[in-house]
């Protein structure tokens, strides 16, 4: 059962079937409301929205930063993504873009779209319970919980991969004012605008482990960025390497939330990079990927 909390409108107040709560909201100027899966959580909003500091605590929660961006002259739109658990450390980036013909005339507000949908399918792939979304653009949040009409197809393919989405999980929203100095929102603004202006013409994800290093610590001077590999004329990037790994631990049926952390060997004699990885559980796996797979796309 969904719930539907009206802080603004004709009617406020907790309301179970949306015909009656639509007609509080239809038409009225300056509506607010919200739908939870919780009556709990319907309250907590009318009283001023504590849920959200609550969620964040959760182990299971996974926190989103996203953000779009689109340069005249480029035609790309740009996406970022900054997930972080509970604590607020980085767990993953995502810098890509797209130039879907029918998405473009959206400009920013497709990069924000795709950058919403990543961090939402990343939460469910990975087993999270929970995504709170910390976004610029109104609409992502206001097409999801229909206040918004969708009247273009990227608006209308949003909802409909949302809600498919949804499914699995509880997808929260937190709104943030653009360029007010929040920390992971302009991380987020720069792996947008970075993904644009970048030669690699495919997506780019940065993990945040001992051997993939965060943007928002190389944009602080923490880190260095990763070294790729130059092999046969070829250039094997770290994030290639990665994506790699990703594709064969999946394939085993494992999840990323079982690794603490690992260590990487690339072995030149028999062309092949070695993963020693750390498991939360205590034990160490080894997997090896072999340089002419890479190569293939294997």
């Amino acid at each position: 059962m969904k719930y539907y909390a009206i802080k603004k409108g004709r009617k406020t107040g907790v309301f179970t079937n949306w015909p009656e709560a639509q007609a509080q909201v239809s038409g009225f100027k300056g509506a607010e409301y919200k739908s939870f899966s919780s009556k709990k959580e319907a309250i907590d909003y009318l009283e001023g929205g504590r849920q959200v500091q609550i969620i964040e605590k959760n182990p299971n929660t996974l926190l989103a930063y996203v953000d779009g961006s689109y340069i005249e002259g480029f035609n790309f739109y740009g996406s970022g993504v900054v997930l972080l658990d509970n604590k607020k450390n980085v767990i993953q980036e995502y810098s890509f873009k797209g130039n879907k013909e029918e998405y473009l005339s959206s400009r920013n507000v497709a990069g924000e779209i795709c950058a919403t949908l990543k961090a939402v399918e990343y939460a469910v792939e990975n087993g999270f319970a929970q995504i709170v979304i910390y976004y610029d653009y109104e609409g992502i949040e206001k097409w999801f919980d229909s206040s918004w009409s969708t009247n273009k197809p990227i608006s209308k393919d949003y909802v409909l991969k949302m809600h498919r989405l949804e499914n699995n999980i509880d997808i929260r929203f937190v709104k943030v004012t653009a360029h007010t100095g929040d920390e992971f929102n302009e991380v987020a603004d720069k792996l947008a605008k970075r993904a644009i202006t970048s030669k690699v013409n495919y997506e780019e994800s940065i993990a945040k482990t001992n051997s993939s290093l965060s943007f928002s610590e190389i944009a602080k001077g923490k880190s260095k960025p990763a070294l790729n590999l130059l092999i046969s004329n070829h250039l094997i990037t770290e994030d290639l390497i990665m994506s790699h790994f990703k594709m064969i631990w999946k394939k085993k049926k494992r999840k990323w939330l079982e690794i603490k952390n690992y260590k990487t060997i690339f072995d030149v004699k028999e062309s092949s990079i070695h993963f020693e990885i750390f498991l939360k559980t205590g034990e160490i796996e080894n997997l090896e990927i072999m340089i002419g797979e890479l190569l293939n796309g294997k």
